[in-house]
């Protein structure tokens, strides 16, 4: 007698998680039943929930993974980019991203930088200034 079961395997799709999940029971005998199990996924490491609900799938009974579109989607923090919808990684030093979201690092503007990696604003350097009240994290230092 040999026992098996299927399952969704794990997986990271839109900067979500969706762990391994045993697929739910398919009965033969009845072809009219859907057997499904829906499924939560988690942001990546450095990502944040925008938009609603956790992202969602799921898992149908011969293991494989069905989207579901109606929930929230996952997006990366301010600091980090995005690299092809598996990861939300610390922007590099001298590089900084202000806002959660899309998009890449942008370098540092002059006379400013980021000795850290995942910046959400570059300092001025020594001897130099950006008004808080009048000056973006974008605009140089002078």
């Amino acid at each position: 007698v040999r026992v098996y079961f299927m399952a969704c395997p794990q997986t990271v799709a839109n900067l979500t998680v969706f762990d391994r999940t045993p697929a739910p029971h398919h009965s033969a005998d009845d072809l009219r039943s859907v057997d499904l199990r829906t499924v939560r996924g988690r942001c990546v490491d450095g990502g944040e929930l925008r938009g609603g609900p956790a992202p969602s799938r799921i898992c149908r009974f011969n293991g494989q993974w069905f989207d579901v579109y109606n929930s929230g989607h996952c997006v990366c923090r301010a600091g980090r980019f995005g690299q092809a919808g598996a990861s939300c990684d610390p922007c590099p030093p001298n590089s900084y991203k202000p806002l959660a979201g899309a998009g890449a690092c942008k370098k540092c503007p002059a006379n400013s930088l980021s000795e850290m990696s995942g910046s959400k604003i570059c300092g001025c350097r020594p001897g130099y200034y950006r008004s808080p009240q009048l000056d973006g994290p974008g605009d140089a230092c002078t």
